[in-house]
This record gives structure tokens, sequence and C-alpha cells, in this order.
């Protein structure tokens, strides 16, 4: 089964291009930025106190398509690692110079219910415990009648004991006394005619903010006062540090189920992410719909017992009970991360496109961090200081990396290519990389560390290995960035301010179409009760109208209404193939039918693709609504919304406005993708109720209806399990949307609302018992010819039966996943199961099979007893003649962690020792350094002498992968410099026995370094992949102990361009000197002028595979060619 959790490229994307809501001065660009995300979550903007403050959400992308070079401080951008900064064009010049990062947004802030901060108005009585704690806003010595705001006062109902003032790290705090301790406070906001403090609930609680920090206990920060219920359930008792953020409890804290929910910014499953201990964290919650809270540390002192109150510490917390935009969000954010996390603050992806550049000026002394970069374009160190490029996320950089600067340093772990210059000595030493002047036409590494190149210009003569390794590896592979260029679809009048003079137009049955001068078009046909539609662009000024929605429109002055059957067509300009993510800003009409749906296509060279199809509901507010469209090409289209009429919705209109089309990213040339019908769940049927009733409540239009079997969406048909009781009681089969509620005290408890990231609405999947599950069917559909896989978007939630009671609330959901073709048999392709909230796309293992274009039908099970799953885009993919280069292979890459990875022993000689060890960073052998990008588990795999670490590895297909792996000696302790220094080799052996050579390293550096190999696998099947030690046991050793540390093991399929030979100078000359290697990591042959080895010169085919007697200098896969010279002789 395929998992692809969502990226940037995969996620949907709102785009702005021009001066992204800017707030203060912008610096000076030579080009566009371009701000790309899901619609209102991932957001990518530039704001801020700060001039030139770069704010992103989780997943969101921030293109800068430059045309020359733009100076961006790193210290004033604000992102989450998940974000992703793209330079598609020019240079980027990334400098660090901001002292005190972002500022308080003051008049965000303003608008808070409660800002509470330990390190101002805390109020202490004169024994100098803590009794109350008051919003900034308020005065500290105000009587507290006084207070405009809501506070915190020591609760003493059953401890008399208060918090405690303290300081973690720099910031001041509130210690809650650990668990149980009974220490908590309660909300106030105002006193009783005694003088007392009043206890009071903050409600409506819409965005909350709490930087904390866990070391002994994690409690309820936000919790309840004595029985007062609250939104911010826990999994259990606060007795345990490592716990996840959220409980599974579906009965209370149903607002933070459907909630998105943060820590430092990042988005998580707070069901399934533990929260982080030892450390200030910012811990963030985004409600849907609102929650609520009335205590610190306190959950309602529940049974009148203190077993659940108390904590660690509290330092800041900012509560918003009005919902703020994601520019502000994000602005509180960066404020709050700037304020407590300071150095710890993430950083986003940095993606370089070919032909673009980033340059990364340093200071002498200073090192600059990368941590994360992608792309294929250029990285340039400037200056006389040292960038360190470690690449935690495993981000692929695929480009090269150059010293502009004769003092400029490199500290560089991961496999990445240096760029080449004629007349340069590069010196890796370790990890460092150095460069200096050298003679002419010539390049030499020295050192003893590795260095990696893709390749030698023509104006290089003569290539010097003078010491440790260096890798000549394949030419970078198909682009991963998106170059420079327009992103942004051309729409006509986008927010309909230039269609005409009136405020409000009517089109009659008799009048079919209305062309406006810029081209859009509007159709007014007859609705369902022989009535004309109305349809035209309205104003909230105009009160002549029928409409009668004074919401303000979101853009501008105007808005476009269709009603009932009516329709428009916009006229759009793609500006290059791909995939297009269209969003716009939309609320219905208003009165006593709201609700309207309206199907969207695209219309482009004589062909029209289905979008989706969009339903209006609220008529409060204009929200904002994304799809991902289809694949488009460069050139002019037309954008279509189409109305949809039931009997219920004679006057149900629409009004729209903001319509935008970003693109997202290239089509896929390798994949084919078919929509099933009704896979998005937006094409909504009016369910046919058991009692033949036809009520429009908005409210539960599309909750789960009541009959047994019925169809809700168009093509699909839901079956309810076996003892179903029917009407009144919630289907565990049917649709969810954020709107619909089981009952007004528990909104949209069966949706994921927080998690749907296109359109509105998802299938719910709710099994109580495995033995008798209900099922959803798709189809029968038409289907091309092809053998399909089936992906779907999946994602865990919980459920709480108000009938009877009962939790469905298991950590992991699944669903089986079958098929069948015209009147055949089902077959089942396989389950697809996840145990996170956040949605996923899965694939199945399976193939549905078809000869030629026919009838299929898909079934949907779950699977698993008391627990919920929720299904979003099904699809058809179809099954690719090869894998696409990048596919990762099922390898466990923490090889100390798995039970996959086996060990042996390899004495050899009557050596005394071999062996293969699990250890710690920390330790004497490793040192303090854990290996780039391993965070949750820091072991490693110690490899001692010739001991072997092996596992099976599962080959899809023949072909060319690429093997990765991190490597560093033994940790030297005092007197013992003798024990490092194991080389490393890696072998596979097939079903038969048969060994192949991958090849060899020297492990020399005391720091982590990746080092990389391209091998052929010939037939699909399972092999056994080895890495071994290489050092053999010798008499004249002092230790016969040396030892390598190994970690994070990958194999990827790499394939076509990723695998050919990189450009090389026929007229090139190699000198391997002796104790250096040469690693000719590529597929092929390149033909040279000379090649000498340790002062010999060889001719002919030259590798280590033709040539076993160089193994000590040569290692790899591809090889070199020199032309023999001699006598030729002439036989007559």
């Amino acid at each position: 089964m395929e998992r692809r959790r969502r990226s940037v490229l995969a996620c949907g994307f709102a785009c702005v291009a021009g001066a992204l809501f800017a707030q203060g001065t912008a610096p000076e660009t030579a080009g566009v930025e371009q701000a790309v995300g899901v619609h209102a979550r991932a957001f990518a903007a530039r704001t801020g106190a700060a001039a030139g403050a770069y704010l992103l959400g989780a997943d969101a992308c921030l293109r800068l398509n430059l045309d020359g070079s733009l100076l961006l401080d790193e210290g004033l951008v604000y992102a989450p690692p998940s974000a992703r900064l793209e330079v598609s064009s020019g240079e980027l010049v990334l400098v660090s110079a901001a002292a005190e990062g972002f500022a308080a947004p003051a008049a965000v802030l303003a608008r808070a219910a409660m800002w509470l901060d330990a390190g101002v108005n805390v109020v202490c009585g004169e024994d100098g415990a803590v009794r109350e704690w008051r919003d900034v806003r308020e005065a500290a010595d105000a009587p507290a009648a006084d207070c405009r705001y809501t506070r915190a006062v020591a609760d003493h109902s059953f401890v008399a004991a208060s918090p405690v003032r303290r300081t973690v790290g720099a910031s001041p705090s509130l210690f809650f006394g650990g668990a149980r301790s009974g220490v908590a406070m309660h909300f106030s906001r105002g006193v009783d005619v005694e003088g007392v403090s009043t206890t009071n609930e903050c409600a409506g609680i819409v965005h909350a903010f709490v930087v904390h920090a866990v070391f002994t206990s994690y409690g309820y920060v936000l919790g309840g006062a004595r029985n007062a219920p609250h939104s911010f359930g826990l999994l259990y008792s606060n007795a345990q540090p490592d716990q996840p953020v959220a409980g599974r409890n579906p009965a209370d804290a149903t607002p933070l189920h459907i909630a998105r929910v943060y820590q430092n910014g990042e988005l998580v499953d707070p069901q399934h992410t533990s929260v982080l201990t030892n450390q200030i964290s910012i811990q963030e919650y985004d409600f849907p719909f609102p929650g609520r809270a009335s205590a610190f540390y306190n959950d309602r002192f529940l049974n009148g017992t203190i077993d659940r109150t108390g904590g660690d510490d509290l330092c800041e917390v900012v509560i918003f009970t009005n919902r703020l935009t994601e520019a502000e969000r994000l602005a509180v954010g960066a404020y709050l991360g700037a304020r407590h996390l300071g150095a710890r603050r993430t950083a986003p992806v940095l993606a370089v496109a070919r032909g673009a550049a980033v340059r990364v000026p340093t200071a002498a002394g200073e090192e600059r961090l990368l941590a994360r970069v992608a792309g294929e374009g250029r990285l340039c160190v400037d200056g006389a200081g040292t960038l360190a490029l470690t690449n935690e996320a495993a981000a692929a950089f695929a480009g090269t990396v150059a010293l502009s600067a004769a003092e400029a340093r490199l500290r560089l772990g991961p496999a990445v290519p240096l760029a080449v210059a004629a007349g340069t000595v590069v010196d890796v030493s370790d990890q460092e990389v150095t460069a200096r002047a050298g003679e002419a036409r010539t390049f030499v590494k020295t050192g003893n560390g590795t260095a990696v190149i893709a390749g030698v210009p023509d104006a290089v003569e003569r290539l010097t290995v003078a010491g440790g390794v260096l890798a000549l590896t394949s030419a970078a592979p198909a682009a991963t960035v998106a170059t420079g260029g327009v992103f942004q679809a051309a729409v006509t009048d986008p927010s309909f301010e230039h269609l005409g003079t009136k405020t409000f137009g009517r089109i009659d049955a008799g009048t079919p179409v209305h062309r406006y001068e810029n081209g859009i078009e509007v159709y007014g046909v007859e609705n369902c009760s022989g009535v004309s539609s109305y349809c035209g662009y309205y104003s909230p000024l105009d009160t002549s109208g029928s409409v009668g929605n004074d919401v303000p429109v979101p853009d501008g002055n105007y808005a476009m209404f269709l009603a009932v059957k009516s329709s428009m067509s916009i006229p759009v300009v793609f500006p290059r193939d791909g995939i297009y993510e269209l969003s716009f800003m939309a609320a219905a009409r208003n009165g006593s039918r709201k609700g309207q749906q309206h199907r969207i296509r695209l219309a482009q060279g004589g062909v029209t693709q289905e979008v989706s199809t969009v339903t209006t509901w609220d008529h409060a507010r204009y929200r904002r609504f994304a799809y991902l469209c289809p694949k488009v090409a460069a050139g002019e289209a037309r954008l279509l919304f189409e109305g949809v009429v039931e009997p219920w919705a004679c006057n149900a209109g629409t009004l729209f406005d903001c319509i935008d089309l970003q693109y997202v990213k290239d089509a896929d040339e390798d994949e084919e993708v078919f929509k099933v019908p009704g896979g998005d769940f937006e094409d909504v049927l009016w369910p046919v109720m058991a009692d033949a009733t036809r009520t429009y409540d908005p409210a539960r239009r599309f909750s789960f209806a009541s009959n047994c079997v019925f169809q809700a969406v168009r093509g699909w048909t839901f079956f309810q399990p076996e003892g179903f009781a029917g009407v009144g009681i919630p289907a565990e089969i049917g649709l969810a949307f954020p709107a619909m509620q089981e009952k007004a005290s528990h909104p949209s408890r069966y949706c994921n609302s927080g998690e749907i990231r296109y359109g509105e609405n998802v299938l719910t999947l709710v099994c109580a018992d495995a033995d008798k599950p209900g099922r959803a069917l798709a189809g029968p559909f038409r289907a091309p010819a092809g053998r399909w896989r089936v992906r779907a978007d999946v994602g865990w939630f919980v459920y709480a039966d108000s009938g009877s009671g009962a939790y469905y609330n298991m950590p992991e959901a699944a669903v089986r996943v079958r098929a069948k073709v015209g009147d055949g048999v089902f077959a089942d392709l396989g389950t697809l199961s996840t145990a996170s909230k956040l949605m996923t796309s899965m694939t199945t293992d399976g193939v549905c099979e078809l000869a030629s274009a026919g009838e299929v039908t898909l079934e949907f099970t779950p699977t698993r007893a008391h627990s919920v799953l929720q299904l979003d885009h099904v699809v058809l993919v179809r099954e690719a003649a090869a894998m696409r280069p990048g596919t990762v292979l099922d390898v466990d890459g923490a090889p100390a962690a798995s039970s996959r990875w086996a060990t042996e022993a390899c004495a050899d000689e009557g050596g005394p020792y071999s062996a293969v060890q699990k250890w710690w960073h920390g330790n004497q052998y490793g040192g303090f350094e854990i290996c780039p990008g391993r965070t949750t588990d820091d072991a490693y795999l110690l490899v001692v002498q010739r001991a072997v670490a092996k596992t099976p590895v599962a080959f899809p297909a023949a072909g060319t992968y690429r093997l990765s792996f991190w490597a560093a000696e033994r940790h030297d302790m005092a007197g013992q410099a003798h024990r490092g220094k194991n080389p490393l080799e890696a072998w596979l052996v097939d079903a038969r026995g048969v060994t192949n050579r991958i090849g060899w390293t020297k492990v020399e550096n005391d720091h982590w370094v990746e080092s990389a190999f391209l091998f052929e696998v010939p037939e699909a099947g399972t092999y056994t992949l080895g890495i071994q030690g290489m050092t053999r046991f010798s008499a004249d050793d002092p230790s016969n102990n040396h030892a390598a540390r190994l970690d994070r093991v990958s194999v990827a399929y790499a394939g076509g361009a990723g695998a050919a030979a990189p450009p090389l100078n026929g007229g090139l000359r190699i000198a391997v000197e002796e104790g250096a290697l040469l690693r000719l990591d590529y597929i092929g042959t390149n033909r040279v002028e000379e090649v000498r080895i340790a002062g010999r010169s060889h001719v002919g085919v030259v590798s280590a595979a033709a040539c076993p007697e160089l193994g000590h200098a040569l290692s790899g896969a591809g090889a070199l060619f020199v032309q023999p010279r001699g006598t030729v002789l002439l036989l007559r």
C-alpha cells in the first residue's frame, strides 16, 4: 500500500500575487512573490510589524519569482517545517540580521478575550503566594471589580496552594506544582456582593495560544472549574508527561476533535502526537466550532478530588472569541515564537529551481545553518564564515553548492554535489569543505572526507583525487521545483467589478443569455416553478433587489448572484500546463431557502472536464471554497458555474466573489488518474428518507440518513449494517460536512472538518461490529481499459452514539477495498488503514484490470470494531509501466530500532572481535551528535571490524536503484584514536545466493556523512541487502577493534535520467593518488583521455567490476573508458 501524506505540491493552493497582504513596508523585489496553500489553513503572507516579515502556515508555500536579487532576512521568516519557500527564478540573498524578531501584533492582540503573561500583572498576597493573574491590559493595582478582562484566580477549593513564580529558560512562568498537586486557577470576570471573585466561563473560544513547558507532568492546561464542562480532554490522568496532546474520548471536548491543533506552528494530530517535553512549546487550538474553558490545570475537580489538577509551567496565554484571519493567526504565533522559542524556531524547506540561486553571506567566526534544502538550483556560500548544510528532513537537494569566497567554509553532511570550477583545490576534512586557488585548468580534491560532484566542465582538463573520497554521480534528475514564470491563471474580472452600471440584474426565462463586454456570460433559464431565474451582479448597497443578503462583499463592491438553474461562464487563460487550484468566496442567499448547488466545469479545446460541485448554506458570511482542477493545457479556457435545482430549492441562490486559479504542480506525465464519479462526495442528492419527507433543514441536510439503503451522493449507495434500527438513528455509513450536527450541544461530531482540504463533504464509515459492518458502493461507472489501483484520502476520527452511549475511538481505523468488473465477482484490492487524524493519501496494493473499457463497481467496508474512518477524493490511478524515479522502497531506515534488520559477527583469520551493536548518542562510542534527520530515536548501529547488518528488500521491478546510508567513525576516546576508520561496503544477495557488490566507502569522518550508490537489479524479487565492515584482523593492529556508526538507510528507484552518466570532458585526465578513492556512482561509461591510479596508467574499461585489482581505489557501478594506444601491425 502506497501512503502519501499531503505535501506542498500535493495539497491545495490559494495563491496571491503581488504585494502579499503587506502591513508595513515591503522589501524591494525585482519580480513577483506568490503565496500558495490550502485555502484558510496553508497560507503564506508578507505581514507583521517588522518590514519584510514573511509568515507561512503549515503546508504553505511561498514562491519567489525574481527577475534579479531579493534580500531576505531569515530571522523575519516564521514557518513550520512543513512549509516551503521556493525560489523559482533569480537570486535570493538569505541574510541573518534580525535581532528582535517579530513584534507583538498590537491591533490583533487588542481584540483578545484574554491575554495573560507570567511576567506581567501577577498579583501576590503578603505571603508571596499568587492570588490573581490579570490580563496584560489591566492595571495591576486596580480593584478586582474594575477589571475589564477575564483574569485567573487561585482556586483553594481543596488545597490552600497557589502557583509559584519562576523562570523557564528566559521566560517567566507560573509553576502549578506538578501532577495532582491541587494547584489550579479559575477564570473570573468580577466579584460577588461580598467581594469574592466569581467563577466565569470563557465561552465561544475560536483561537487559543498556550505557551507552556512540560517536565514531569502534562495537565489540563486549559480546563474547567468545579463541575464546569470544557473543551480540552486528555487521554489519561496527568501523571505522565509523554502522552498525546489530546484524548480520544468523543463524549467530551467535541470542539477539540474537529479543531486544528499546532505545536510550535506545525499542524499535528493531537490524538496521536506526544506533547513536547523538557522545553517551552507553543500549543495552539483553532476551532471551526467554538470551545470553552474556565480554569487552568483543573478538570472540574472531577469526583470531588484533586486527581486531575496541577501541572508544570504556564508562561503566556492568549484566547480569542473572534475569528482571526490566517495572517492574524500567524502573526500571533510568530510573536510568541520569537519571544519564547528564540533560536529553536523552525524553518521552512528552502527549494531552489534549476537556474535559480540562493546566496548565503557569512561573517568571520559565524556559522549559519540550513537544515532543509531541496530542488536543483545553486547554493552559494559567501564571506568568511561557515555554512552548515545538514538536510535533517532529507529534502533531496539535487543542485550544487559553491564556495564563492576563498575564506568561506561549508560543513556538509548529505551527499550534495559541489560545484566544479577550473583552477580550484577543494579540501574536505571530515565534514568541513574549503576551497582555494589551484593550477589553471585543474580541479583537485584533497582531505580525508568525501566530496560529490555531478560532472566536470570542459574548462577542467585534469581531475586529481589526492585524498579521501571523490564521488562522481549522475546529473540532477527531473525538476521538482517549478521554474520562473507566471503561476496565476488570468481570470476575467474575478471580483465582478467591471460588468456595467446596474447593481442588480434579472434575466427572465425568455432571455437565455447575456454577454458582458469583458466576455463573461450569464444564463437564465426557467426554474422548477416555471418562473424566471435571477442572475447578475449584485451589491449589498442596493436594497431594491430580492437577494436580501446584506453581508459585505469580500472584494470591491459587487458579487455575482446565481439563482436556481442560472449559470455563468468566465474566460480564463492558463499560463502553463499542469494542475491548478480553484478557490472563490461564496455566500448563500438570505431567506428561508438558503442553500444552492452549482456544478463547476472547465471547458478547453472542445473538451469539458468536471471540477466538482459546490453547495452553499451559510448566508451570514462569505466562506472560501477550494477545489483541485484536472489537468489543463496552457491557453484559453472557460470556467463554468451551472446551477443544480431540486424541488425544495426553487428560490435558492448563491453570491460569488474573488474567483482565483493558481498553479499547483506539473501534471505527472507517467500518471493517469480517473475520477470516480462522486468520489469527492460533493455531488449530493436529497436523501429519500424512510418517512418519505423532504423537510429542508440545512443543519441536518447531509447528516446520516435514517433508512438502511439510500443514495446521498450521485453514483454512490450506502448500506447500513445488519440490524440497523432505522428512522431517527444516525447511520453508520454516510456523509458528513462541517455544518452538520448530531444535536446542538455537540456540533459536527461526525465530521473532521479541520482536515477537509478541498470541498465540504467526506464519507464517514463508523464500524460498531466488525462482523456486521455497513458498506458503501461506488458505481457501477464506466472506466477506461487498463490496470487500476484505488487511491483515496483516509483519516481516523472519533464518534459517540448519544443513543447507546457507545464510544467509537479505537486508535486505528481501516477500510477494505474491493472491485467488481461488469457482472463479475468482487476482488479484494487490499486494506487502507490509518492511525492519524490528518488525512493521508493512500493507494491499494491490489489492481483492478479491465481488458477493455467497461463498468466497475467499488466497495468500501470498515473492518475495525469501534472505529471511525473518513474517506475523500476517491480516484483510480493507472498502474505505471515503471516506477517513478524517487519512489522509496519499504526499507526500515532505522536499523538499530528495527526487527527486520539482522546482525552477525564475521570474525576472520583469528580476529578476536567482530560485532554489530546498538548504541545511543552521548556514550563513549558516539559522542553527542545525533544523526541528522533522526528526532524520535537516536539509536544507531556500531559496526565493528567485518561484522554485517542485513535486511530483506523487495524490489518490485528490474532497474536502477539508489542506496543511501549515513555513517561516521567511532567517536575517539582519549588515547584510542586507532579505533575508528572502519570502511563500509554494501552488497546484494539474490534468491540463488549470488552476491553482487554495490560499492564501498571510507569512514574516516567523526561527524555523520551520507554516502550514496547507484546499482542495478536484474529482475524483480526479494534480495538481501547487507552493509558490512571491511577491516580485517591484523597481528600488527594494536586493537583489532575498528568501528563505524551506521544509520538512516534508504533504497529508492533511480531510473531514467537520474542514473545517467554525468557530463565529462572527453579530453579529461583523471589521477587517483595512493590511498584515495574514486566512486563512480552512475550507470554507464564515460570516455576520458587518461586514468592514472597510484601513478600507473590504465586503458580500456576502467571500473570496479572490470578491474577488481583496483578495488582499493575504485568503487561504484559506473565505468571510465580510455582508448588504448600502441603499435599498429598491418598483416598482409
